[in-house]
């Protein structure tokens, strides 16, 4: 991941070193956004320039990606290096409207895309990176890969980086995009590029970014910062865990979906619904809005239907209508499909209808005799369900041989 960041930096600076930027569309604001003159920069934007002017190489390259990328760097001998006038340039342009989330690319040699977060980060130009941050960079992927170069590179100064990163968004290390495809964390990572030898030279880097990654080194959130709620398990809610856009409900059908009970359990508690029908369309590829309690019925999942169930869910509902074998399942036809006589219990005792019938008139207890799971239908069969209750070709609950599972007491 981090390797197609050194790539970009290498790439901007051989732009910068052949052409002076100039012929590659740069603006005078570029020009004078890389070099930090903020006088010169603050002279532009009041006659005019346009702070998201874009360069045509690297494609939609901003002036604020070009103050990101450059730091405290000065490639001119009569010139002294500004401490902080990149990150001063990068106030000036976020307070005339440059966006600050701007993405440029390097096509059609490599397809990474990048906000100026990224060539901060990979510059290590920590300043800049904390201007950005403090401007409202967005703290999603791009600081995802940001944070994953910096632990990774084993530079002097990564650790200030890593710390701004984390007093802006402590759960940055805990997102879901922060376990890599072979099952590494930021830690792991961190303790393999030490083990090949990154951080021989800066050893400092590597114990201040540990302490920081494994929450030895406490880390004050700064003040303003997006501090997301924490969940029991220490962890934050996160990425698409913390989308409030629908009061959690995309959030909690994620989490439900997923399995995962302590975000679940985290979700609830602070406000989700868990008796709102939610669109799912994106996921399920139907029109339809879903409910958390029927998905985690389907999935079997006691301890989250108790989570549900214990926050007010509603025992009724069904399951969409569209042509598959469970269209139109209610909670109850789940649990004796799955044979779980104990979910038919506490459905039951929280008011679910015992006859409750699919588009087709299928009921639970036909569900449990044509599957054979005895326990369940005799259960219904003592909560009050018609074995003589017919589908739409007329077919019956436990046919003849119902007496089998329920005895002849129930015929």
């Amino acid at each position: 991941m981090w390797g197609k960041a050194i790539i970009v930096v290498l790439l901007a600076f051989l732009a910068n070193f052949y052409m002076g930027g100039r012929e590659y569309g740069w603006s005078d604001l570029h020009l004078a956004a890389y070099d930090g003159d903020l006088e010169r920069v603050n002279e532009l934007l009041a006659a005019g320039a346009d702070p998201n002017a874009v360069a045509f190489f690297p494609n939609d390259f901003t002036p604020l990606h070009a103050a990101a990328d450059h730091g405290n760097e000065v490639e001119h001998p009569d010139r002294k290096p500004r401490l902080g006038a990149h990150a001063a340039v990068i106030s000036a342009l976020v307070a005339a409207g440059a966006d600050v989330d701007a993405v440029m690319n390097y096509r059609p040699f490599t397809e990474a895309e990048h906000t100026p977060v990224i060539h901060a980060a990979v510059g290590i130009h920590c300043d800049c990176l904390d201007a950005l941050l403090i401007a409202g960079a967005d703290l999603g992927g791009q600081a995802t890969t940001a944070l994953d170069f910096l632990v990774s590179s084993g530079a002097p100064g990564a650790a200030t980086c890593v710390r701004y990163l984390l007093e802006h968004s402590p759960d940055l290390p805990t997102r879901p995009g922060a376990v890599m495809e072979n099952g590494d964390t930021f830690l792991d990572t961190l303790k393999k590029a030490h083990d090949h030898g990154a951080f021989d030279d800066t050893p400092e880097e590597y114990a201040a970014i540990y302490g920081l990654l494994s929450g030895t080194v406490a880390v004050q959130p700064r003040p303003g910062a997006h501090v997301p709620p924490r969940c029991k398990d220490g962890t934050f809610l996160s990425g698409y865990f913390e989308r409030r856009d629908d009061n959690y409900g995309t959030a909690l059908m994620m989490a439900v979906t997923h399995g995962n009970t302590i975000v679940t359990e985290c979700i609830l508690d602070n406000g989700a619904d868990p008796k709102r029908c939610l669109d799912m369309g994106r996921y399920t590829g139907d029109e339809e809005c879903h409910f958390p309690l029927l998905w985690a019925c389907e999935k079997n999942n006691q301890e989250i239907v108790d989570l549900l169930l214990a926050h007010g869910a509603d025992v009724t509902p069904t399951w969409p209508a569209r042509n598959c074998a469970q269209s139109t399942y209610s909670c109850l036809h789940f649990a004796a499909r799955n044979n779980n006589p104990f979910l038919v219990d506490v459905l039951l005792a929280h008011g679910a209808p015992v006859d409750q019938p699919t588009a087709r008139n299928v009921s639970p207890l036909f569900i449990a005799c044509q599957k054979g799971h005895a326990e369940v239908a005799q259960k219904l069969l003592d909560a009050g369900a018609d074995p003589h209750m017919a589908r739409d070709d007329g077919a019956i609950a436990c046919g003849k041989n119902h007496e089998e599972f329920a005895g002849k007491n129930h015929t």
